[in-house]
């Protein structure tokens, strides 16, 4: 009775295998397809036949390769709404948002940026042209990205830095900072547990807080203003207490196994 019930797991794991292999590749045969996945040709052609049915995967008739349609890039769009970010923190964001009107954010660190991975800009009545999630930005004079890599080794940060300067030489000096200007000002920022900044060229702002849970520090919250209408001491004193609330429900909700990571 309990291998009948594994069965069928088995089975859409093997399925999912074929179509994520599919789907990063692209133009592959069946035979290619089976070695990589490891399973018996039959087996694969059947699971890639299936998709082909279901319009997830299509056949080339010139070359005999398959690659996945546009069905897989709608259903791909789709599954943010269902993941942790949308499911548990989200709530918490527009709950936030509509306690101080300005938009919040949370975000993460990867290869050398800040990306917006949830956002509450469409819920905000003081923005104008909403933000997109998943957005990446330059990790100086991000509040957001300032108190996450004050939570990093100095020898990690140097080493997000040595990326991040790579593709952009004037990343500091465009905020008229020396490296040993940057790493001060992440000393100052651990020690506050929050960071306020203006963002370089631009008439926004952002106070923002790590999500801690335990000793990892993965995301961050943050609240993004108008620094003509809110100056940055007000800012502290406006928000500072609800992006640390909320910062606390998400590290009580959000999963901990850095499957975020990128």
């Amino acid at each position: 009775m309990a291998s009948s019930s594994i069965r069928p797991v088995e089975r859409v794991q093997r399925a999912v295998d074929v179509l994520r292999t599919v789907n990063s590749i692209g133009d592959i045969t069946i035979s290619e397809l089976a070695k990589i996945t490891g399973l018996s040709r039959g087996a694969t052609e059947r699971y890639v036949k299936t998709f082909a049915s279901l319009g997830f995967v299509t056949r080339s008739q010139t070359t005999r390769r398959y690659s996945v349609t546009d069905k897989v890039a709608i259903l791909s769009k789709g599954a943010p709404n269902s993941d942790w970010k949308s499911v548990l923190a989200k709530p918490l964001l527009l709950s936030a948002c509509e306690k101080v009107g300005w938009p919040l954010s949370l975000s993460v660190l990867r290869n050398g940026h800040l990306t917006v991975v949830e956002n509450t800009d469409d819920a905000s009545p003081l923005v104008v042209i909403p933000m997109r999630d998943n957005i990446s930005v330059p990790i100086a004079g991000r509040a957001g990205a300032h108190v996450l890599l004050a939570e990093q080794p100095a020898q990690v940060v140097d080493q997000i830095l040595l990326v991040a300067e790579k593709r952009d030489p004037h990343l500091l000096s465009r905020i008229n900072m020396t490296r040993q200007d940057f790493r001060a000002h992440l000393d100052q920022v651990k020690k506050q547990g929050y960071d306020v900044t203006r963002i370089p060229g631009s008439k926004w702002a952002t106070i923002a807080t790590p999500v801690r849970q335990g000793d990892l520090c993965t995301y961050s919250v943050s609240v993004r203003f108008r620094h003509s209408a809110v100056s940055l001491d007000q800012a502290v004193a406006r928000f500072k207490a609800t992006i640390v609330e909320t910062a606390r429900k998400v590290a009580e909700r959000i999963p901990t196994d850095g499957s975020d990571q990128g």
